[in-house]
């Protein structure tokens, strides 16, 4: 796991950056609409995992591209 993120470091800050931006906007939008904190927690709960989730195939398809890279460049 370390040697993930000495390789992907800036990846792995992206998508955190993303995650955070996103539940603190949708987070803000959907407690001006509704006004109750299980429904802000659901869905910054939601934005969150969906965030992970896509950041690990976003993360995985970086690194097989630069498998494959690495095995033509051989």
């Amino acid at each position: 796991m370390k040697e993930l993120w000495l390789k992907y470091h800036k990846s792995f800050l992206l998508v955190l950056g993303y995650i955070v931006v996103a539940s603190v906007v949708y987070g803000v939008w959907f407690h001006a609409l509704f006004k109750l904190w299980y429904v802000d927690f659901l869905v910054i709960l939601f934005i969150v995992i969906v965030g992970v989730i896509c950041g690990y195939f976003y993360i995985r398809s970086i690194d097989a591209a630069n498998k494959e890279n690495n095995i033509e460049n051989k």
